[in-house]
């Protein structure tokens, strides 16, 4: 069988388990705690592919956007003035000293605190992003996504650490720990993707209409 969809993956981690009886309870909340594992996994293995390159539009108040909410990392920022600009990154500290007096604008820089993007000068100029995206939350309603098409073990592993947590089996917890880590490491050491860094920027293609 693939495991190729929500479905699909809560079969495959009854069957790997042979607990094919928690599933029928359990297999959404495995997946959902699966999805919220692997996330806290592409995170700390920095894992940047062409697959997470995303894009959107946003409207500022008061010089401040929210970002969208599978947001991993950003790639770059430019303002969609009549002259589009592309801003450089600087920590929020540094943009509250340079500009104290919340002047407003045409923005030069941008910083990130927690959901929050700011822009300074502050602007009500639309802001278009260019970022690294989670993959979407596996559901009933959405059954696939591009890593667990391409990397369906990652979520596996994940599930099956979920389920040996349920059973509070600490040993069988610990091994598919270890798989998925090796597994994520393994889609970080074979990417072709670089690795994010504040201010990078892309081509003009990135921003293109």
């Amino acid at each position: 069988m693939a495991i190729d969809t929500f479905t699909n993956l809560k079969t495959a981690i009854g069957n790997w388990s042979d607990r094919a009886d928690f599933i029928t309870t359990y297999g959404d909340d495995y997946v959902t705690l699966a999805d919220a594992r692997v996330r806290k996994d592409l995170a700390r293995a920095q894992i940047r592919v062409r697959e997470m390159v995303t894009r959107a539009d946003l409207t500022p108040s008061s010089g401040v956007c929210t970002l969208p909410s599978d947001f991993m990392a950003m790639i770059a920022v430019q303002c969609r003035a009549s002259d589009p600009t592309v801003l450089t990154y600087k920590p929020v500290s540094w943009l509250n000293e340079a500009y104290p007096d919340g002047a407003s604008g045409t923005p030069a820089y941008y910083g990130i605190e927690g959901g929050s993007l700011y822009m300074f000068p502050l602007t009500t100029s639309d802001i278009r992003i260019v970022y690294y995206a989670y993959p979407a939350a596996l559901s009933a309603d959405n059954e696939e996504n591009w890593l667990l098409t391409k990397y369906p073990d990652i979520y596996l592993y994940a599930g099956l650490v979920e389920l040996k947590a349920h059973e509070q089996d600490a040993e069988g917890m610990q091994h598919w720990i270890s798989m998925l880590t090796a597994a994520v490491d393994g889609l970080r050491d074979s990417s072709f993707g670089a690795d994010v860094s504040h201010g990078t920027t892309m081509g003009a293609s990135a921003y293109a209409t």
